[in-house]
């Protein structure tokens, strides 16, 4: 069964864009800025490129979220 290619898809700011002449996706930022290295790259379905950018981002809520609450502490006895 033939599926037509979507062109552009927005998912979270970030345009998942149609490119070259296989089904390959990239990812493009919002606005002019970089992107993350794990969004680089190409993808094969638009499904695992809204899956790396969900990833990208809760990775990054974590990791702002340890530098306004300082280091975690550890709670090992021994």
């Amino acid at each position: 069964l033939w599926k037509e290619k979507i062109m552009s898809v927005v998912h979270k700011n970030y345009r998942i864009v149609h490119y070259g002449t296989f089904t390959m996706y990239k990812i493009q930022p919002p606005g002019s800025g970089a992107i993350p290295k794990e969004l680089t790259g190409g993808f094969t379905t638009i499904d695992f490129a809204k899956q790396a950018i969900d990833r990208s981002l809760e990775s990054l809520k974590k990791r702002r979220g340890r530098k306004a609450n300082g280091p975690e502490e550890s709670t090992s006895t021994g």
